[in-house]
């Protein structure tokens, strides 16, 4: 696992798939595991998949890099909730759109061990757990 010594630095690591994921037609599933060291106060464990770009070195990888999924918890301030952001380009448009969630769970912010889950089905609906209990589902 990792630990972070100053909880309120902004810490990120970044790592390239060995290749391009292409679950067209497939079900995505993304999932791992969240132990606060203390109880989660402020701070977000949620992870970017990147979009595919080959200008993108990893040594250079920022909060502004540029995602096609944002999953996970988050909490801070007034925000307290696990993120399911996805950015599609607009057929019409060509712009790169972001979808939030509407009426995010909670995430478990005590010291135990959490798995996130999010799944993503080729029928445009996508589903959330926590702990395997299913906290959030709807259409992409």
């Amino acid at each position: 696992g990792l630990v972070f010594k100053n909880p309120a630095a902004p810490p990120a690591i970044s790592a390239k798939f060995p290749q391009k994921i292409d679950n067209k037609g497939k079900t995505l599933v993304v999932q791992y595991e969240v132990k606060p060291q203390n109880s989660l106060v402020c701070g977000g464990a949620y992870l970017k998949l990147l979009q595919e770009n080959k200008k993108l070195h990893l040594e250079e990888f920022s909060n502004a890099s540029p995602y096609v999924i944002m999953f996970g918890p988050d909490k801070c301030g007034s925000t307290n909730k696990v993120h399911f952001i996805f950015k599609h380009k607009n057929p019409k448009t060509g712009e790169y759109e972001e979808k939030h969630m509407t009426s995010p769970p909670v995430p478990r912010t005590e010291k135990t061990t959490s798995v996130y889950t999010l799944i993503v089905k080729p029928d445009q609906t996508f589903e959330i757990l926590i702990n395997g209990d299913n906290v959030k589902n709807g259409t992409l």
